[in-house]
């Protein structure tokens, strides 16, 4: 799994961190380790991207259960319903929450200056995939 976030020069890097730390569990907070590196935007701006690749598999699945048991129903139904165009051809799941809702400690599915998630599903094939999410919800 990727997490990944960009802070833009007018935002506050703490309080995106903790942002990203609201769809974490609590007691993955401090275990998962950020990288960051400084891009220029097109204003010369400076834009810092933080990213994380978490590859323990027990991990990935805490991860992936406690962001999605606090997702509401409706945004729940809304992944599993555009699932075919959130997986790649080598089987990655891209899904995007809001960094500004995650701030006040909700988690909402969002476009607009998001968290990145890339989880890699070792299946392939996309109903398997399908399967692998569906058993993780519960």
């Amino acid at each position: 799994m990727e997490i990944s976030f960009f802070v833009h020069a007018t935002e506050d890097t703490d309080k995106c961190s903790n942002a990203v730390k609201n769809i974490l569990p609590n007691n993955l907070q401090s275990e998962i380790a950020f990288v960051e590196d400084t891009l220029q935007g097109h204003y010369d701006n400076p834009i810092i991207v933080f990213k994380t690749i978490i590859r323990n598999e027990m991990l990935v699945t805490d991860v992936f259960r406690y962001f999605f048991s606090r997702l509401e129903d409706g945004e729940k139904k809304l992944l599993l319903s555009d699932l075919e165009n959130r997986i790649d051809d080598k089987g990655n799941l891209y899904i995007r929450l809001d960094k500004q809702e995650a701030y006040c400690g909700n988690i909402r599915l969002g476009q607009t200056d998001p968290i990145h998630f890339k989880i890699r599903i070792q299946r392939k094939v996309r109903s398997d995939i399908l399967k692998v999410i569906i058993r993780l919800q519960s």
